[in-house]
């Protein structure tokens, strides 16, 4: 993903427009080290985690940047007690139209969170509730270690797996939160508990998929492997003009029940208004010897791309090398970035090449939008062989691959008109999407989809629905994808 959900959510009761000082009101109770800011301050944009998206964003009256775990625990109880809704900032990715409705909120920034302990010996590695992916590559690369991430360095690691953790390495081990091994978690209650496979087990079971709903988790462990191919990978990147439309998304097809659990395709579309054209960008990831990824990198030059490339590279250098190495806009931060999503288990290239088609269209036809169409391609294998008693919530795990259609535009005037536009593509994948009812990966997810969509069948809801009454009765957790009650 260009950017996977970084933010734990909370929404008690309701919001108001009272304004608080937030040293008077928390100071006597948190740690001396915590500190306070307010959007007014000159430093606010430099010193408080800025959102990836500004699209639908919530309004804070201020932030907190709590020093210990105890601090979370007062700030949750506090804010409660008030009535003032609160988010725990990570790696700020959150995105959901849903989070407009959190105004005059505490935005927790957990930057104070961001550690990252490896314990190598028991092949374990202990993150805060602020670290990012990008800081788990050399330290594990270093000791010959991997772990499950996405392809955005920026995204926060817990915020990532309470949905699930989507990424490069998951067909070889599963997603992040199948590393999962037991999560710290401030609950509705202002308690810290610890939810694992034997501590807390429900709260462990819907903290993986449905995180968000049930508390700000202040320190994860994770399982580490060893690494794959001694730590190399082979990158290959294919660079295509709009008139391969067709044949790329049939190249694609062939792998729907053929791609190598080592295998991960990323493809990019866009249009660009410039010069008027479009492109589709393909990304080819193999962790293993470059005589087994051979004949995909065949595959695809077989289609005549106007540039290409196959490199080796260490496994921790390889979302800097990706693309042709370009810089990435995942990082970037305050952004209108409008996002929907959608989880397909086939192929269907007409539907692909009609997709690409449109998207031209109505790029022309709004001369002042910019927006990417986002194929992620990564192998189930791993995901599946994780047995039925182990997994956590996310229902998904046979896609085949997760579409992204990233919107990026200044001109918010434009929201409407975008939203019905890729409302009703959506709904035409979703006739072609191989699943016999909707689906999408939470963390990628706009917001309107339902509970169905994110969380799965009747019995996960209820089961879901039942923890939800038990620790979080009040509704203070989940305001971007609730779990109903």
């Amino acid at each position: 993903m260009r950017a996977e959900v970084s933010v734990l959510l909370a929404l008690p009761l309701l919001a108001t427009a009272t304004t608080y000082n937030l040293s008077a009101l928390f100071g006597s109770v948190l740690s001396p080290d915590a500190e306070y800011y307010y959007p007014s301050d000159a430093n606010w944009t430099g010193e408080v985690t800025q959102r990836w998206s500004t699209w639908h964003a919530p309004t804070y009256l201020g932030a907190i940047k709590p020093a210990t775990e105890r601090d979370v625990q007062d700030i949750v109880k506090i804010a409660s007690a008030h009535n003032i809704s609160f988010l725990a900032t990570g790696g700020g990715h959150g995105v959901s139209q849903n989070l407009a409705n959190v105004q005059n909120a505490i935005d927790i920034d957990l930057s104070n969170f961001k550690t990252v302990e490896v314990d190598e010996a028991n092949n374990q590695v202990i993150v805060g509730g602020g670290a990012t992916y990008g800081q788990l590559y050399d330290p594990l690369y270093k000791i010959g270690k991997e772990i499950p991430t996405g392809n955005a360095e920026c995204v926060g690691v817990v915020g990532a797996s309470v949905g699930a953790g989507v990424g490069l390495l998951q067909g070889l081990h599963g997603y992040t939160s199948d590393a999962l091994l037991s999560a710290r978690i401030v609950t509705a209650s202002g308690v810290l508990f610890e939810a694992s496979a034997t501590n807390n087990t429900d709260l462990f079971w819907a903290i993986r998929g449905a995180g968000a709903n049930f508390g700000i988790i202040t320190s994860a462990t994770y399982r580490i492997y060893d690494a794959t191919n001694g730590g190399q990978a082979q990158n290959a990147d294919f660079l295509f003009p709009q008139t391969a439309n067709r044949s790329v998304w049939d190249a694609l097809q062939t792998l729907d029940e053929t791609l190598p659990a080592e295998l991960s395709v990323t493809i990019t579309s866009a249009y660009n208004q410039t010069s008027a054209q479009a492109a589709i960008l393909v990304n080819l990831v193999y962790f293993g010897p470059q005589d087994e990824f051979q004949p995909y990198v065949n595959q695809f030059v077989a289609l005549n791309p106007t540039r290409w490339r196959n490199i080796t590279a260490p496994w921790n250098n390889l979302i800097a090398q990706a693309n042709f190495g370009a810089p990435s806009s995942s990082c970037d931060t305050n952004e209108h970035i409008n996002m929907f999503s959608i989880a397909l288990n086939k192929t269907d290239p007409l539907t692909f090449q009609g997709f690409f088609d449109d998207m031209i269209l109505f790029s022309q036809m709004n001369p002042s939008y910019s927006g990417a169409w986002v194929i992620e391609r990564y192998g189930s294998q791993g995901p599946m062989a994780v047995p039925t008693e182990s997994r956590g919530v996310y229902p998904w795990r046979e896609a085949k691959m997760q579409l992204l259609f990233e919107s990026n535009y200044a001109n918010s005037s434009l929201d409407d008109t975008v939203d019905a536009f890729y409302t009703q593509q959506r709904q035409h994948f979703n006739e072609f999407s191989g699943f016999n009812t909707f689906a999408t990966y939470v963390n990628y997810a706009h917001g309107d989809e339902g509970p169905n969509a994110w969380y799965g069948d009747a019995d996960n809801l209820s089961r879901l629905s039942a923890l939800k009454s038990k620790w979080d009765s009040n509704n203070l957790f989940g305001a971007a994808k609730p779990v109903p009650f």
